[in-house]
C-alpha cells in the first residue's frame, strides 16, 4: 500500500501599508499552501484592498477588524493570519508592540 501523503499547510499573512494624505493605505492577503512530500509550494493573493487618500485610520482599523472577524477568515482551514505592518513612514507611529 503507498504511504499516505501529508495534508497540506495552508498559512495567510496580510500585510497593511498606511497611507494618509499623499499615500494610498493597502492590504494585502497573502496565502501560501506547503504540500510537503510533493515538494510544491503554491502562492495566492486572494485579496487586494486600498482605501481612499485621506481615510481616517480608526475607520481602517473597524473595517480590519471585521474583515479579521468575516467568516473568510474565521472559517478558514489553517492557523490565524499574521498581521505585518509596515512601520516606515506614517506606520511608524501607528505601530505599537
Amino acid at each position: 500500500m503507498p504511504p499516505i501523503p501529508p495534508q497540506p499547510v495552508r498559512r495567510r499573512v496580510l500585510g497593511l501599508d498606511l497611507g494618509k494624505s499623499v499615500d494610498y493605505t493597502a492590504l494585502t492577503l497573502l496565502e501560501w499552501t506547503d504540500r510537503s512530500g510533493v515538494n510544491k509550494q503554491t502562492y495566492d493573493v486572494p485579496l487586494l484592498k486600498r482605501w481612499q487618500i485621506g481615510t481616517k485610520y480608526l475607520d481602517i482599523a473597524a473595517e480590519m477588524v471585521k474583515f479579521l472577524q468575516s467568516p473568510e477568515v474565521v472559517n478558514f482551514q489553517g492557523p490565524p493570519p499574521v498581521l505585518v505592518v509596515d512601520e516606515t513612514g506614517v506606520g511608524a507611529p501607528i505601530y505599537e508592540t
